[in-house]
């Protein structure tokens, strides 16, 4: 029988703030959030210690102002005059005393640090796993296949699995939540929705194991279904409206006869080839592995990026953001010698009164000439798909910009789609185009050289110093929060 662990790290960016300041996250009241986004800004983590108070793990900020405020009302009544003595972050100190005001910390989110915790801990797991059994399903979270593993922890996972988070505690202070199951959604699952509610050890670890006897005896008839992994609000309400609430009632539809209104036929009706890993899923099925996953490699490749300004955006100034947008993304298949054939934008529009009718946003996708890498042509491109998408007198809020059918700049002549810096038949279409596009090239190359060692803003076009462009902030970011 096969083994698989899934391991989340608990609270994971709050868990590295509280670290860093020598602080127990099992025992401080603190929130990583961006303040100077204003207090709809979504908190990026919440300690466990705050969360014991009604919060959430990604409420807005003040959605967490507004429950400690309520819950400093109800504290005020047991206090001594109905008076504060004193504030505290502490949850010991805060559940030893009801005198005092429940207070809690809120930092700014820095997330190169928690990349290089990320990558300390994967170092950990390599002390007892092999790479090629580990698969890194987010910053914070990860699958292994251990059943290679297990004949040195008696042929238990169990003691693996604490093995590994005991040395994550020890040596870098960040506790973990694992899931263990017979195959990789049993481990998710087992993780998600019992091991998070499982009493913890004086490490504040939690574990919890699954096989397919125990998920149909433990959750089956668990609600809501959204806690399960990969059925979100939408499945679930299409699910509802059949009237299935629960994975047995998904189990005892799969298993229905042809002659009964609601069967496997009617689920593969309404969800396609999705309807197969619902089936599957309700009775504790996973068929992918471990090696499944390290040998998939995706038919059609893209890279994109995007952004939520911070203020409305007229037309004119939106211009010079998704150009922005579109040098950074070329420099990025320069820097890793791809070409792209498709470019599309996005545009989310803001409503300036409600008396005032207009679209949501615009889409679109422009086919470029030939495949490639040049700022020149893709900026160019993205103008002139912007100039046909947008609609006249509106303002500008979210931005989106993609490459499709990225692939190797080596295979542009195989794939059939010749690149501008091989094709001679362009030098008829723009004079000396194949040359000026190879310096293009080797300029972005010696711009990035410079970059990857002064910094991002090393080396900024005069266009980036206007107060409108977002290039410099987005520099000193990484996946839209502060480094």
């Amino acid at each position: 029988m096969n083994y698989y662990l899934a391991i989340d790290l608990k609270s994971f960016y709050a868990s590295v703030e509280c670290v860093e300041r020598h602080l127990d996250p099992l025992d401080i009241n603190l929130v990583v959030a961006d303040t100077s986004r204003s207090s709809k800004t979504i908190c990026l983590a919440v300690t466990p210690a705050l969360k014991s108070f009604g919060i959430g793990g990604r409420p807005r900020l003040f959605m967490v102002e507004e429950q400690v405020a309520k819950m400093n009302q109800q504290r005020q009544k047991l206090a001594p005059n109905h008076r504060f003595a004193n504030h505290s972050v502490s949850l010991k100190e805060l559940t030893k005393n009801s005198y005092l005001k429940l207070d809690y910390m809120v930092v700014p989110p820095r997330m190169q640090l928690y990349i290089d915790y990320s990558a300390r801990i994967y170092q950990i797991y390599l002390k007892y796993v092999a790479p090629e059994d580990i698969h890194v399903y987010s910053i914070d979270e990860v699958f292994m296949d251990v059943t290679p593993y297990l004949h040195q922890y008696q042929d238990n996972p169990h003691i693996l699995a604490e093995t590994i988070v005991k040395d994550i505690v020890q040596t870098t202070g960040i506790t973990a939540t694992v899931g263990i199951g017979t195959n990789l959604y049993l481990a998710k699952v087992a993780m998600d929705i019992l091991a998070k509610k499982a009493p913890a050890d004086e490490h504040g670890v939690r574990i919890a194991f699954l096989d397919e006897e125990r998920y149909q005896q433990q959750l089956w008839h668990h609600q809501p279904l959204t806690d399960f992994w990969r059925i979100g609000h939408g499945i679930s309400q299409r699910l509802a409206k059949l009237g299935l609430y629960t994975m047995a009632d998904i189990a005892k539809c799969a298993l229905a006869k042809d002659d009964q209104a609601l069967n496997a036929k009617r689920l593969f009706k309404e969800f396609g080839i999705q309807a197969e890993l619902l089936i599957d899923h309700a009775f504790g099925i996973e068929t992918c592995t471990m090696a499944a996953i390290k040998n998939y490699q995706a038919k059609n490749h893209s890279i994109s990026s995007s952004q939520v300004l911070f203020r409305a955006y007229e037309i004119g100034e939106t211009y010079l953001i998704i150009k922005e947008m579109v040098d950074k993304l070329s420099a990025q298949l320069v820097k890793e010698r791809l070409v792209t054939t498709h470019l599309s934008l996005s545009l989310r529009y803001q409503a300036m009164g409600e008396e005032i009718q207009m679209p949501k946003g615009a889409k679109g996708t422009i086919a470029l000439p030939c495949a490639t890498q040049s700022s020149q042509q893709l900026v160019r491109a993205a103008s002139q798909l912007f100039s046909q998408i947008i609609q006249p007198n509106v303002y500008i809020r979210r931005i989106s910009v993609q490459f499709h059918e990225v692939f190797p700049k080596s295979q542009a002549q195989a794939a059939q789609q010749l690149s501008l810096f091989v094709n001679d038949s362009l030098a008829a279409y723009e004079d000396g185009q194949i040359e000026k596009l190879a310096r293009e090239e080797r300029l972005t190359t010696a711009l990035l050289d410079v970059r990857l060692r002064y910094g991002d803003n090393a080396v900024l076009k005069a266009s980036s110093l206007l107060d409108y462009s977002t290039a410099r902030m987005r520099n000193d970011q990484i996946g839209g929060h502060k480094k």
